[in-house]
């Protein structure tokens, strides 16, 4: 087509035609402005369905963080409730009371498990590598990047608070107890089963922290759970770790409330 008006334009010039060949001068003009809008266009629509897919990749992704992070939150509420249930169980040993002494491996056993920690942090790969890349916007506008914000960047934070100081009764109730009954938990009092942590009625053998028989020699333990007895400090430590451990629910509920949310805003966006 311009090669026609082209063709002709320079024929109505030799024939000092103006006024014509200024029309088909501006219609070739227009042609290659049209022309030039049409490839403008396309390049757009193509940009924007590149990035369409791009965001829903992201949201993808993140969404899969952020179930992961459920589950991992799910898991820890179980492990922490049963951390919970022993430290309640050993109190009345370590506060010197003498029933407590009945069944010394219960009670010892329970001092021991109640010191256990399980680390965790949200799965943050996906929200990084967005942030340093500087397409959060992918995931969603203002509001959604705001909520991210606060539960990966505060979250932080939050676990250093919750997590970061020293656990004085887990040092303490290592310190006293004999080696030789420590290696029997480790070896013999956990549980490998694969159980989903939205069951109801776990089995004992299937909770993190089960119940265990208590080891060959009887007399280890008497001796410890006797030593362990009325032990003022290690129960004001027991109370502090109590206290602790009712922290880190809370903290995971608010965690998982706020997962929730965030999964309800990446999925409508």
């Amino acid at each position: 087509m311009l090669k026609l008006f082209r063709k002709d334009r320079l024929k109505l010039l030799s024939e000092n035609r103006i006024s014509k060949y200024l029309v088909y001068a501006t219609g070739e003009i227009i042609l290659v402005v049209i022309g030039i809008l049409i490839a403008l266009q396309i390049n757009s629509m193509y940009a924007e369905s590149v990035r369409l897919a791009a965001g829903n990749q992201a949201r993808n992704r993140l969404a899969q963080d952020l179930r992961s992070d459920q589950e991992i939150y799910a898991i820890r509420t179980r492990y922490f409730m049963e951390a919970l249930a022993f430290g309640e169980k050993a109190l009345p040993l370590l506060n010197g009371d003498p029933e407590a002494l009945n069944d010394p491996w219960e009670s010892v056993y329970a001092a021991y498990q109640a010191s256990q920690i399980w680390p965790f942090r949200p799965k943050d790969q996906t929200y990084v590598e967005l942030q340093n890349a500087g397409n959060l916007d992918l995931i969603g506008g203002p509001l959604v990047q705001d909520v991210m914000a606060s539960y990966y960047k505060d979250a932080q934070e939050e676990i250093g608070i919750t997590f970061g100081g020293p656990d004085f009764y887990r040092k303490m109730i290592r310190e006293r107890t004999p080696w030789r009954i420590q290696r029997y938990i480790w070896e013999n009092c956990y549980s490998f089963e694969q159980v989903a942590n939205t069951a109801t009625n776990i089995s004992e053998s299937a909770k993190y922290l089960p119940a265990c028989p208590p080891p060959p020699n009887s007399d280890d333990v008497l001796r410890t759970a006797q030593a362990l007895s009325g032990d003022p400090e290690l129960a004001n430590a027991l109370r502090g770790r109590l206290a602790e451990l009712h922290v880190t629910l809370s903290y995971i509920r608010n965690r998982q409330a706020e997962v929730d949310s965030l999964l309800i805003m990446v999925r409508n966006n």
